[in-house]
C-alpha cells in the first residue's frame, strides 16, 4: 500500500481521521458506560432510532438528513424514557431493561 495516499488523498485522509476520532471517543464513552452499568444503552438507542428514521421518512417523504435525524433523536429519546420507566417501576435490573 502506498502510505503517501494517507496524506495526499482527500477521501482517504478524511476517512482515516474520522475513524481515529471515532475510535478515541468511543473508547472513552464505552469505559464510562460500563462503569455506570449502562453498557447496553447505545445498543437500545440505536434500535429505537431506526423506527424514528422510518417514520420521519414516511411523514416528510424526504431523504434530507435533518428530518431523518430529528426523527431518530425523538425515537431514541422516547426509547430512553421507556427504559427508565421500566427500570424504576419494575424489579428489572438496568442492563436487562435495555435488552
Amino acid at each position: 500500500m502506498d502510505w503517501t495516499l494517507l496524506f495526499t488523498d482527500y477521501t482517504i485522509r478524511n476517512v482515516a481521521l474520522g475513524a481515529l476520532v471515532l475510535g478515541i471517543v468511543s473508547g472513552a464513552l464505552s469505559a464510562f458506560a460500563v462503569l455506570r452499568k449502562q453498557s447496553l444503552l447505545g445498543d437500545a438507542m440505536s434500535h429505537a432510532a431506526l423506527p424514528g428514521v422510518v417514520l420521519a421518512f414516511i411523514i416528510t417523504g424526504q431523504r434530507a438528513p435533518l428530518p431523518l435525524m430529528i426523527g431518530a433523536v425523538i425515537a431514541g429519546w422516547l426509547g430512553t424514557l421507556a427504559m427508565i420507566a421500566i427500570r424504576t417501576h419494575t424489579r428489572i435490573k438496568e442492563d436487562s431493561a435495555k435488552a
